[in-house]
């Protein structure tokens, strides 16, 4: 999936790949969590030369990828009903820390005295797509406390002064994620969403952008935003950029009935990018049928 970013990315690594392939096909049985065998069997049906890389188009102002792989993610918890922000985490429930997932931890690090595990993504629909867990081993529920957004506050502030165009997201519960596990989303994308563009009123334009969005500068206001939502049970969105943090108030994803092609509303859809399994929704797509379409989350 990561090697279908682009082109020449995966040109070097379709040989590579179609070999561990195939030999993991001739394997009677196949050492694997169900989650990965029942994506290996996906696989297998449909066959790796089915997938193309990703395709990408405009509609006005929404950003639009044709990113077939995709279709094979499990829904996990980001299919639920939504029942409240905080849940205590559950150990039976797939989580980052099941050992089988050893292998796709990319880095472990330490920043403001919080541990760091940064995860490879399986199933990316942002570029240079990861996952940052915050304190792994402590499982903590997927619900931000202060200190933890400081620290994303920072993360993103100090990092992008080394890699141009890198941000941080987050998804509530109810709000797009798939995993009760507190962890953000960490991505390279120097062209900026569409959430980041100045003709909204959110940016001091004269747009209104179909969700409820403040523009923050500072942490202390974000909180301040993130605190009221926390005591309202309200589900929201975040996006994290060099000196401002994007808060976006939306409907829970189990209280909408959305079309076939938005099947899930997390912080990338949010932010105005939509990730599309089929040609013909990618296709036939107009910027009037997504700004209605995710202005029903509002």
């Amino acid at each position: 999936a990561n090697s279908m970013q682009e082109p020449d990315l995966n040109d070097s690594l379709t040989l590579p790949l179609e070999a561990i392939f195939n030999t993991l096909k001739s394997q009677q049985h196949l050492n694997a969590d169900p989650d990965d065998r029942i994506v290996f069997e996906a696989l297998k049906s449909v066959g790796l030369e089915n997938f193309s890389t990703w395709q990408n188009r405009q509609a006005d102002h929404w950003q639009c990828a044709l990113n077939t792989l995709r279709a094979l993610r499990p829904g996990r918890s980001s299919k639920e009903t939504f029942k409240g922000l905080q849940l205590p985490f559950n150990e039976k429930a797939f989580h980052f820390s099941k050992p089988f997932l050893r292998p796709e931890i990319l880095s472990e690090e330490v920043f403001e005295a919080t541990n760091l595990q940064v995860m490879y993504h399986k199933f990316p629909f942002a570029p240079f797509h990861l996952l940052i867990v915050i304190e792994a081993a402590r499982h903590l529920p997927q619900y931000l406390a202060e200190s933890n957004h400081r620290m994303v506050w920072n993360l993103a502030q100090q990092t992008e002064k080394k890699i141009n165009g890198f941000g941080l997201s987050y998804n509530s519960l109810g709000a797009g994620a798939s995993v009760n596990q507190l962890h953000v989303h960490g991505f390279i994308d120097d062209l900026r969403l569409a959430i980041e563009q100045p003709y909204w009123r959110h940016n001091g334009g004269n747009d209104d952008y179909p969700l409820h969005v403040t523009k923050c500068t500072t942490p202390q206001s974000s909180w301040a935003i993130i605190k009221t939502y926390h005591r309202e049970n309200q589900p929201y969105n975040l996006l994290y950029r060099v000196g401002v943090c994007y808060v976006i108030q939306r409907q829970a994803q189990s209280n909408v009935i959305a079309p076939d092609w938005l099947s899930n509303v997390g912080w990338y859809e949010a932010c105005g990018s939509f990730n599309l399994t089929d040609e013909h929704y990618y296709q036939a797509l107009t910027a009037d049928t997504i700004h209605k379409s995710l202005a029903l989350f509002y």
